[in-house]
């Protein structure tokens, strides 16, 4: 017998705002960017954009385990873009920027943390 799959309206939504928030980011990691977009500073940008990732992955998976389908992808992800940055030549391939990606997952995965323990 196959299991019943319940998808709430919350988790289409959050399905849909995911979708287009990867196509954004996608769009502003490898396009030219001539002014500093965003917060300013860059690394900050990285973690508010990985944090904002988790959490939409998160509502738009809400039954599925949080490491596999938010926490891993979107370090392949993040991986993904700095690959693709070494070969664009108005880009560049940065760590640091891989490592403000995974501190942005951490600190959702901290908040979250806090917040069930505090529920």
């Amino acid at each position: 017998m196959l299991a019943k799959i319940v998808i709430s309206n919350r988790e289409i939504i959050a399905k849909v705002v995911l979708v287009f928030s990867l196509l954004i980011i996608s769009y502003l990691a490898f396009t030219p960017q001539e002014e500093k977009q965003g917060l300013g500073f860059d690394k900050l940008n990285h973690i508010f954009a990985f944090t904002f990732l988790a959490f939409i992955s998160h509502q738009a998976f809400l039954h599925q385990s949080l490491i596999k389908l938010t926490i891993l992808p979107l370090i392949i992800y993040g991986l993904f873009i700095e690959s693709v940055q070494f070969f664009l030549p108005y880009r560049t391939f940065s760590l640091y920027d891989i490592m403000a990606d995974i501190f942005g997952l951490l600190v959702y995965y901290l908040a979250l943390l806090v917040f069930n323990k505090s529920s």
